[in-house]
Order: structure tokens, then sequence, then C-alpha cells
């Protein structure tokens, strides 16, 4: 948790090294990153249970990746 406000700044700095098209915005948190080549994100006006994104530098796509329809399903996922 000491790092959490940093994450943003890390994500895009991994998204510029992989020349990767898409940014980032203000409406994106970034809640957790492992290992500085993937993290995850949930877009903040959504609703109170967003869905949840990553981006992973060892996968070729050209927009985030859809892992969760909503953060408490992707925490629950966690536990497994």
């Amino acid at each position: 948790m000491k790092y959490i406000f940093d994450l943003k700044e890390w994500a895009i700095e991994l998204l510029e090294e992989n020349n990767f098209t898409k940014k980032l915005t203000d409406n994106q948190f970034i809640f957790m990153m492992h290992q500085g080549y993937m993290f995850w994100f949930f877009y903040v006006n959504d609703e109170d249970d967003p869905a949840v994104y990553c981006y992973d530098e060892s996968i070729e796509l050209d927009d985030f990746n859809k892992v969760s329809d909503t953060l408490s399903d992707f925490l629950i996922s966690l536990s497994d």
C-alpha cells in the first residue's frame, strides 16, 4: 500500500516503454502492479463495483484486457 500512489506513474512508464497505443487517463485508478510488467485498474466513474482491466506486456493486444466484470469478483478470485 505504501506505493499505491506511485503505481499510475509506473504504469504510464511501462506503456511508453512498450510503445502501447492506448494511454491512461485521470479516470483510471491503478490499484495493483506485478513486478513492473503488468498492472490492473478500474474506471473511477464507473458503477459502485466497476469492471477490472489489465495490461500485461507479455501479451500482444491493441487495447487493455477486461479481466473481470466487477472489482468484487476480481478480488474474490484472488483468494482461489
